[in-house]
């Protein structure tokens, strides 16, 4: 049973949703701390530079101290030193050489046993020369400044807590829509492959950033070649049956003649040898490609003449072709001695199947031709005959495993479909490849082109 899980993006939200909370948090800690230090002091200072503004502007009026005493009473009057009752506000007023110009300590009796808090001296300054002319230190209760402090921080954090709010609904919101433009294409992409695996055939469109564009690419890449794969299996599987069965059925044949007296032990033994040795080609092919596919075939190249080799090549066929009505003959290098690096086994059955193939899919009396030449460091072995052409576009197709072009002929022609495709691997793992050129008046050419020699690494 599948269990159901959430959609990725719910997920993105939770943990941006839980970094917002615990950042929040986390700032809104080391904001009250240092606010709660802070705030004191900030706000001593700046009652005591708001009185020394107003002494400097009375020291400017007067041109002197004269009066200052009176100008106390004029600041209680206007409560411009606060409410005395609660902040119990003092002042001491010193002139540059550090001599008491004005004590509200001394002016002031309800000064209560409330606990006052010093704040730092401010300059009272002379504001036609911008002279300093003497200090004022404001003494003001702690307790009042407590409560100021609490006040104007619980609005402080209530704003901030208002704006941290509105910007976090804001980025989830936002984190939202892009979560799911992101996660909707792996959304889509994980449902793809759900669907492959119960075996649907599932392609999708490709949307979002170019990493997910590709990767959808990919995907419906990989769905299609599974599909071409599934078509080949089912093919592969019918050829297979087909294989074997006709052999098989011979053999039962050739076995019921011979048991009703209507062969002799000779031409019924012979019959059935051949149709056994068909099937144990077939089988052959099949554990040959296993073992390529398995990467459990290592090459044992060495040093060969090209020309040696191509001889041995010819002569090893040479019968097979005339047997079946055509003509062998090659096209040999130049003279001298033209060395290349191969498995001799397996080059030469590679070669071999290009012969049989021109055989098996040409009418009698076609000529076979095998060529060998070295290009550029390159060696390249030709099997041409002046065939019926092979259609153009059929050249790719032609070595995939169990093609048959023609499926007609292919139910009474001999063989597996293996043959071209093997000899592409021989060729790929002689770090070359094999290609065909056909056309009318031509007929078929098979190259097969690799390193004439080991390459050296530096």
């Amino acid at each position: 049973m599948r269990v159901k899980r959430a959609p990725m993006y719910l997920y993105i939200v939770a943990v941006f949703l839980l970094i917002v909370l615990f950042t929040s948090a986390l700032g809104f800690t080391l904001d009250y701390i240092q606010y709660t230090r802070e705030l004191p002091k900030l706000l001593t200072s700046f009652r005591s530079e708001l009185i020394a503004d107003y002494l400097s502007a009375v020291y400017t009026r007067d041109k002197g101290w004269e009066g200052l005493d009176e100008e106390l009473g004029q600041m209680i009057s206007l409560n411009y030193l606060g409410d005395q009752q609660s902040a119990h506000i003092r002042l001491v007023v010193h002139d540059l050489e550090g001599k008491m110009l004005l004590n509200s300590f001394e002016t002031l009796t309800s000064v209560g046993d409330a606990p006052l808090l010093q704040g730092e001296r401010s300059e009272i300054k002379d504001l036609d020369s911008s002279q300093t002319v003497g200090t004022v230190t404001l003494y003001i209760a702690a307790e009042y400044i407590d409560e100021e402090s609490r006040t104007y921080l619980v609005s402080l954090l209530t704003t901030l807590l208002i704006r941290e709010a509105v910007t976090a609904v804001i980025a989830i919101l936002l984190l939202v829509f892009l979560s799911r433009l992101i996660t909707k294409p792996l959304s889509e992409l994980q449902d793809a492959i759900s669907s492959v695996a119960s075996g649907q055939k599932k392609e999708i469109t490709p949307s979002g950033s170019s990493e997910t564009a590709s990767l959808g690419e990919s995907f419906n890449t990989m769905t299609r070649e599974l599909e071409k794969q599934k078509e080949l299996r089912k093919q592969m599987i019918a050829d297979l049956a087909h294989d074997l069965n006709g052999p098989l059925h011979a053999i039962r044949l050739e076995a019921r003649a011979l048991r009703d007296g209507i062969s002799t032990v000779d031409e019924a033994s012979s019959e059935i040898i051949d149709d056994i040795d068909s099937i144990s080609t077939l089988v052959y092919d099949l554990d040959y490609i296993a073992d390529v596919d398995s990467g459990e075939i290592i090459l044992q190249k060495k040093p060969t003449e090209l020309k040696r080799f191509l001889l041995g090549i010819e002569r090893h066929w040479l019968s097979y072709a005339k047997e079946g009505g055509f003509s062998l003959s090659s096209i040999l290098p130049e003279t001298g001695t033209q060395e290349i690096l191969i498995d001799e086994v397996r080059m030469g059955r590679a070669v071999g199947n290009l012969i049989q193939n021109a055989v098996r899919y040409n009418r009698r009396g076609t000529s076979i031709v095998l060529k060998g030449s070295l290009e550029n460091d390159s060696c390249l072995i030709q099997v041409c005959d002046d065939g019926k052409p092979i259609p153009s576009d059929l050249h790719e197709k032609i070595f995939e495993r169990f093609y048959r072009g023609d499926t007609s002929r292919s139910r009474t022609t001999p063989g597996s479909g293996l043959g071209l495709s093997i000899v592409s691997r021989i060729a790929q793992l002689h770090g070359g490849s094999v290609s065909l050129e056909s056309g009318e008046g031509k007929g078929n050419c098979f190259t097969i082109a690799f390193p004439a020699a080991q390459k050296t690494e530096a």
